[in-house]
């Protein structure tokens, strides 16, 4: 695979996640740290 389309697959799926965790952010009032914590590594589980 060429750098050029490593760094935009990676661009990418970054952009994937940043828009998931502003959905799920949107749907919780006040999360606390440990929810947070469990939904990044959920996303980070996902992603790998």
């Amino acid at each position: 695979m060429h750098f050029t389309a490593t760094v935009l697959l990676a661009f990418g799926m970054s952009m994937d996640a940043f828009a998931a965790s502003i959905g799920k952010g949107a749907t919780l009032h006040k999360p606390k740290f440990s929810e947070a914590l469990r939904t990044g590594f959920i996303f980070g589980a996902l992603k790998r």
